[in-house]
Order: structure tokens, then sequence, then C-alpha cells
């Protein structure tokens, strides 16, 4: 009787310090870094421009061939 007394003593101690050590392993996990989106890229320079040549508005001057009307077309 005194043998499974003290076997069963050592296999509760057993399982209380594997529990104990889980806990505590399981309580020093580091927290998970959030990555950061990278910053947007800066646009490039534009190297050859090209000279807008403007809209007839901008320009003041009218159209020359006025559209013709859906019945006509």
């Amino acid at each position: 009787m005194k043998k499974t007394l003290w076997s069963l003593i050592a296999v509760v101690a057993l399982a209380i310090a594997a529990a104990g050590l889980y806990l505590w392993l399981e309580g020093e996990a580091p927290e998970p870094q959030v990555a950061q989106p990278p910053p947007p890229p800066e646009e490039p320079a534009i190297r050859h421009p090209i000279e807008a040549a403007g809209t007839a508005a901008e320009t003041g001057a009218e159209t020359t061939n006025p559209l013709p009307s859906l019945a006509e077309s």
C-alpha cells in the first residue's frame, strides 16, 4: 500500500510540475509583430514633358466643323 501511495504522489507531483511548466512557457510567448505596409513609391520625375497644345475652349478657337444632327447622320 505504501508503494502505491508514493507512486500516486509522484504521478500527481509530475502532472502538477508539467502543468506549471506549460503555463509558464505559454505566458512568455512574445506578442506578434504587425508588419507596417511599405510607404507608397514616389512619383518619378518627368524626364521629357510634352507641352500641352490646349483645347479649343482654352485657346479661344471655335470648332470648324460642328457635328451633324442625329437625323442627318
